[in-house]
């Protein structure tokens, strides 16, 4: 073995048999490859897109433009803006060149897909780095099922083809959670350092990932203690505290941390997204009220959330893995220390922010379902009569069906979005000559795209009365556009509804019914942008 791989097994060395042989997680792999790549052309050819919050080729090209330096900021960190720009570059180089125009539209289209292709490469990355923690905690099988689980989590199928940044920052904080177990386990300098800068990459690609690392110290510190030789309790937490170990590793956090945000050029758009996220603003997203009751709506908020994510099946696998941890004598050290992470984020990030949406728990749910799968572990583990044997098997061939269409149905609703009928009604409807006008928000909105149309956030009846468009077009579920809504409904604006375009895909049914109950909302996630109802309104011509 030649030196560079010397240095990956030293870093990444593999406990246990090899697991590039395990056939099951190959198959894990690819089937998640798969479901994420279905639809990774969601709402594509456009400028924008239809996921709220992706980080745009745009925005990328903006923050090239400016060489991330000279006050460049965004609401973001950098880093995945680096990531993407290296992406980006081979064509910034052509368009320097004068050998192709990066504004052209079909070049914009190629470079959003790539950024959403690695975000399904960091996906697939995520849940082989599952497997590689589950591995240090448990067996291969326990492993497997961890991964498994992750793989089939909606919110994480829906990030994983989108540019938006939740799935990048799991990516980074489960190879730091590799690297902590490894602390945990054996205390090496190697470890600590790979931790911290993975930790500072997972903060750097989206600040609320701090809030994860704030208690990790704890269990370093605890374990240390016990491996010091020495009779003073005093100065055994000294030297857990203090010593080369997390001398190296902080230092080149530290050298890292001010290089991923480029202080020497930087350093007035460092302060400018820091004020940015801290400032005022951040109080008007908040949902729960800062007093007990608040806090409490917020804590089964966050257990509705939680259900959603997993469903309810591998949720019960999860309280049964729980309670057996916590009941049984000899406990498994390892996976108990890993709720520092959840405890850390809750208490340090959403108690602070005070609201959460599903998305905020994707970090979580990776410890979540270590968990679930050592529930599901122990009840495969009896050797009992045949007959029972198949039963559990097919027991859990049923939990894992029903994730498997739980998850298959964020990609269904997408490929069937209404919006794309929506497009086909109007194009065939239509003629050239006659106007549109789409009101709301552009991203929920069908394309306007070889259509007579534009958007407008909210005319109004007097905008309408000027531009007297022959269609009106809004987005049923998100349109924010009150003042011709009355007038809409009981015909006062002069125009009448000819079209409801709406599309409903049997196994989507399921996870839409658990978004909303009794016509409320009951999750808050970005999943419910996904195939709105679309109404299509048609101007009067008769007297």
């Amino acid at each position: 073995m030649g030196q560079p791989g010397k240095v990956i097994a030293k870093v990444l060395p593999v406990p246990g048999e090899n697991p590039s042989r395990s056939a099951w997680l190959w198959i894990i792999l690819l089937l998640s490859l798969l479901i994420n790549l279905c639809g990774i052309n969601w709402g594509l050819p456009s400028f924008r897109g239809w996921a709220p919050d992706e980080l745009t080729p745009s925005l990328v090209m903006h923050g090239i433009g400016q060489r991330f330096s000279n006050g460049w900021h965004g609401f973001y960190p950098p880093f995945h803006y680096y990531l993407l720009s290296a992406c980006a570059l081979p064509f910034y180089g052509l368009h320097t060149l004068h050998l192709i125009d990066i504004h052209d539209f079909r070049i914009h289209v190629f470079l959003f897909l790539t950024g959403r292709l690695l975000s399904v490469i960091m996906a697939a990355g995520t849940i082989y780095l599952i497997y590689r923690c589950g591995l240090e905690l448990f067996d291969r099988m326990t492993a497997r099922i961890a991964a498994l689980i992750y793989a089939l989590i909606p919110p994480f199928v829906y990030y994983a083809k989108t540019t938006n940044l939740d799935v990048p920052y799991v990516f980074w904080f489960v190879l730091s959670l590799y690297f902590y177990i490894r602390i945990l386990k054996q205390h090496r300098t190697v470890d600590y350092t790979a931790f911290t800068l993975t930790a500072v990459l997972a903060v750097c690609t989206k600040d609320q990932a701090v809030g994860l690392y704030a208690l990790a110290p704890v269990p370093v510190i605890i374990t240390r203690v016990r491996t010091i030789q020495d009779r003073g309790f005093l100065v055994r937490i000294l030297k857990s505290c203090f010593n080369r170990q997390t001398a190296i590793s902080l230092t080149a956090a530290c050298v890292l941390f001010f290089m991923v945000y480029n202080v020497p050029f930087n350093h007035d758009g460092m302060i400018r997204h820091f004020r940015l996220i801290t400032g005022p603003s951040i109080d008007v997203y908040r949902l729960f009220a800062p007093t007990f009751s608040g806090h409490v709506s917020m804590a089964f908020q966050g257990i509705k959330h939680i259900i959603f994510m997993l469903g309810w099946p591998v949720f019960i696998a999860f309280i049964a893995g729980s309670l057996h941890e916590f009941l049984r004598k000899k406990k498994h050290a390892l996976l108990s220390w890993l709720w520092i992470f959840p405890v850390s984020y809750y208490l340090t990030f959403i108690c602070r922010i005070g609201y959460h949406y599903v998305r905020f728990f994707l970090p979580v749910a990776v410890i979540l379902v270590f968990y679930a799968a050592y529930g599901i572990r122990i009840f495969l583990v009896p050797e009992p009569q045949a007959r029972l044997k198949i039963l559990r098997y097919s027991i859990m061939a049923a939990v894992f069906c029903y994730a498997m269409l739980y998850a298959v149905s964020v990609d269904m609703l997408m490929i069937g979005d209404a919006r794309y009928d929506a497009e086909r009604w109007l194009k065939t409807r239509v003629r050239p000559d006659e106007r549109i006008v789409l009101t709301g928000w552009m991203e929920y909105l069908p394309r306007n795209r070889d259509l007579n149309a534009e958007y407008l956030r909210d005319p109004g009846p007097g905008i309408l009365l000027e531009k007297q468009p022959e269609y009106l077009v809004l987005n049923a579920d998100f349109c924010k556009c009150d003042s011709i809504r009355g007038g809409l409904t009981d015909g006062s604006l002069g125009y009448t509804r000819v079209a409801v375009i709406r599309n409903m895909p049997f196994p989507s049914r399921m996870l839409v019914h658990d978004i909303y109950r009794n016509g409320r909302r009951n999750i808050f996630t970005n999943l419910d942008k996904i195939n709105p109802v679309i109404h299509v309104y048609a101007r009067n011509t008769g007297p």
